[in-house]
């Protein structure tokens, strides 16, 4: 269901009645091996002066292993969002999410609270200061599985959005977040920048855009494959991945008949990822790497539009440099590091 109306006070925030939604979605899909049951549930609402957001993702697959074996795994991810409409210089604002994995048995959820304003006509700053829990297996004890290690902490984060028109035909965007949750031993950051500048001028449009991202994520036991089988890896360690992000691309899209326009696209990007490992025991073998990737992409389409005929032709094509070193090879002896190095080409590797 969903009722709609608008009236916008100084700061950018909806008065009065605003738009209600719920929704809800759900489907089955069926592989080879594999049932994957999937629901969602979306919530958009006001609650007095709190205009409040709710987002829920829960995913149950049913897959058969080795042997016929039967596995199911669960997972649930809720994010939940409240911003109070009452303020017009100063607007409280909630964060809170959640989530639940059955198969690894991990359990993590944080809250936090901000205050969002206008530093400038162009800039909007909200500071957060919040809490997160994190539950999942420690160090196994005398063979028997791993019991949980819960860790909670404090969390800082905030974000900035900047927009200004400079000219009539430029448009100037950028958009930064973070956050970083301490949970000791371990710790979590996430950092995020985007960025834009488009020009708009009769007949031609360029734009150029910036995407950085920067994650830490820390776990107990050794969870990259390089590591999960050796001896020493079911010690209460701390193996921290981190994956940095960059990506640059430029866009000219340009009238060339009266129904016909083109359009080129370069995309250059970096990912490096690197795992590294600390409160080892001194006996245990540990194996730290880094992986960078590297890539060149380029598009080209011409469209066609006229009355109820919509046509595109494009091609596309770009270039791809992997590289994958083990960062602690010299203190390996020359068989290991042979070994592992050939088993790191092998690995897949996901943007992150």
């Amino acid at each position: 269901m969903s009722q709609s109306a608008s009236a916008q006070t100084p700061g950018g925030i909806s008065e009065g009645p605003s738009r209600t939604s719920y929704r809800v979605s759900t489907g089955i899909e069926r592989d080879i091996s594999r049932y994957r049951w999937l629901g969602m549930l979306n919530v958009d609402d006001q609650f007095g002066n709190w205009k409040v957001s709710a987002a829920n993702r829960f995913v149950s697959d049913a897959f058969v292993l080795f042997n016929d074996n039967l596995s199911i795994r669960d997972e649930n991810r809720l994010l939940l969002k409240a911003e109070s409409v009452a303020g017009r210089s100063i607007v409280p604002t909630v964060q809170g999410t959640l989530g639940w994995y059955s198969l690894s048995r991990v359990f993590n959820a944080s809250a936090a609270v901000g205050m969002r304003f206008r530093a400038s006509p162009e800039i909007t700053v909200e500071p957060r200061l919040g809490a997160s829990v994190d539950s999942r297996p420690g160090a196994p004890v005398d063979g028997d599985p791993a019991p949980l290690r819960t860790d909670a902490g404090p969390s800082v984060g905030g974000l900035v959005r900047f927009e200004n028109s400079p000219a009539e035909d430029w448009r100037l965007s950028a958009a930064g977040s973070g956050s970083w949750k301490s949970l000791a031993p371990r710790q979590a950051t996430d950092l995020l920048l985007q960025g834009s500048a488009v020009r708009s001028k009769e007949n031609l449009s360029f734009s150029t855009s910036v995407y950085a991202s920067s994650a830490r994520r820390d776990s107990y036991q050794a969870v990259s494959f390089l590591n999960r089988s050796e001896q020493g890896a079911t010690s209460e360690s701390v193996e921290a991945t981190r994956s940095d992000t960059l990506v640059i691309s430029g866009n000219l899209r340009t009238s060339i008949a009266r129904d016909m326009t083109a359009s080129s696209l370069i995309r250059v990007g970096v990912n490096r990822r690197t795992v590294r490992t600390s409160r080892a025991p001194d006996e245990a073998l540990f194996f730290d790497t880094d992986f960078t990737r590297r890539s060149v992409d380029l598009e080209f389409d011409m469209n066609y539009r006229r009355k109820r005929l919509d046509a595109t032709m494009g091609v596309k094509g770009g270039v791809e440099n992997e590289e994958r070193l083990l960062a602690n090879r010299e203190d390996l002896s020359p068989a290991q590091a042979s070994q592992k190095t050939d088993l790191l080409r092998q690995a897949d590797f996901d943007q992150g």
